[in-house]
């Protein structure tokens, strides 16, 4: 009996979904191998980026654990590679705010002309009860919510580039080895073979693999602000500028404000599933219900599917290419024109013709392309002239009364 299919009969339910058994597969091959297998290739956490800054400096990496039931803050030092000792004896709410958010001109109260620039920083916790902590001990903080209404719409995100359950950034990074708990960092590093039990020092070396690509070298360095701004895609640009915008404007605990922050959940949220689908290794998920699909030329703008193809006329779709750097243009988009099932069940697309590229010419297509839908994202850069603008002087709204309205009020 193969390792897949005595994993299949260990679970509780005879009958499991494909999706289940994709995962089941994966977790079998890195008990064969005897070490985690790459789940996606692309990082799983990305570099945190701060638009409109005039002197960007480095994040600070802020590791919050637990001892003994009370929480501790630790800082990254770039120079030894390694957490420091608790920056505090005891934990500081207000230290970690000022740290952790992020604050720029657009932002700065007339009351606190002295504070500068911040880029902000990334808090990294362990696992989700150590996260569930954490915001619990800020919600109880009244006197400044501004950086538990940030970590609470962050901790939605399935992926954050600025409040990072470490447990969570590995399961979408690796498939760990069946039999061991990946909900646990002990789990992980029992599955890497560093030992039983987490240490400060392991912590970071799984950390580091979540924001490289493939497999990785545990021994990298975390990212600075050269490095990880350079590995950004276009969709995980969007992402972090996005999340720089929820942190900066945190502040308000107003219905448009929670409002503003849900939206940014959301947008966030579009661009990840979209980054997965078009991973070289995770759009392998993906096929399983069509969201990726293969075509084939068979002539005069029709194509031939392979397997299931989750679209249908009207809609666009974009070819993908072998890296995590797809892009949506002219040249590698075309409309669906038609679906029909041909004699023996195969789908056929009829698509339209290649459009002209900015540059003014038609992109061919190869014969055989991989396709997914080109997907409705949300961005938002802010026009000039308006209030969102960041490096916008809008006049404050004035309230003008006509001279005869204001004589006839004076007069009852």
């Amino acid at each position: 009996m193969s390792a897949s299919a005595h994993l299949i009969g260990m679970t509780t339910d005879a009958t499991i979904s494909r999706f289940e058994k994709f995962d089941l597969d994966g977790r079998s091959r890195a008990l064969t191998a005897g070490t985690p297998e790459t789940k996606l290739h692309s990082p799983s956490v990305f570099y945190p980026h701060v638009p409109n800054l005039v002197e960007p400096k480095e994040v600070q990496y802020l590791l919050v654990n637990r001892r003994k039931g009370a929480l501790r803050v630790r800082s990254y030092n770039r120079f030894t590679h390694s957490f420091s000792d608790p920056l505090a004896d005891r934990f500081d709410a207000e230290d970690l705010a000022r740290r952790a958010l992020v604050s720029t001109q657009v932002t700065r109260e007339a009351e606190e002309p002295t504070r500068e620039d911040s880029t902000g920083g990334v808090i990294v916790v362990p696992d989700i009860p150590t996260r569930n902590l954490l915001l619990s001990t800020l919600s109880k903080n009244e006197e400044n919510q501004e950086l538990h209404r940030a970590l609470s719409a962050m901790s939605m995100l399935p992926s954050s580039s600025r409040f990072i359950v470490l447990t969570e950034a590995l399961k979408n990074k690796f498939f760990l080895q069946q039999g061991l708990d990946e909900d646990t960092l002990a789990g992980w590093v029992q599955g890497f073979g560093w030992g039983q039990r987490a240490t400060a020092a392991s912590v970071l070396r799984l950390l580091s693999l979540v924001y490289q690509e493939g497999l990785g070298n545990p021994d990298e360095p975390l990212p600075d602000m050269e490095a990880g701004s350079a590995q950004l895609t276009t969709f995980a640009r969007e992402m972090v500028r996005c999340e720089a915008r929820l942190s900066e404007f945190s502040a308000s605990g107003s219905m448009p404000s929670e409002c503003s922050r849900f939206s940014s959940v959301t947008t966030i949220t579009d661009h990840w599933s979209f980054v997965n689908i078009i991973d070289p290794l995770r759009r392998e998920y993906h096929r399983l219900d069509g969201t990726v699909f293969d075509l084939t030329d068979i002539g005069d703008s029709q194509y031939l599917a392979s397997g299931s193809a989750s679209t249908r006329a009207g809609k666009d779709i974009v070819m993908l290419d072998n890296t995590v750097h797809t892009k949506i243009a002219a040249g590698t988009t075309r409309s669906v024109r038609d679906v029909t099932i041909a004699d023996g069940g195969a789908v056929i697309m009829t698509l339209s013709p290649p459009r002209r590229s900015r540059r003014g010419g038609h992109q061919v297509w190869p014969r055989q392309v991989t396709c997914t839908e080109v997907p409705f994202l949300v961005t938002f850069r802010g026009r000039e002239g308006t209030k969102w603008a960041p490096e916008s002087e809008v006049e404050r709204v004035k309230r003008e009364v006509p001279l005869y309205v204001s004589v006839a009020a004076l007069a009852r």
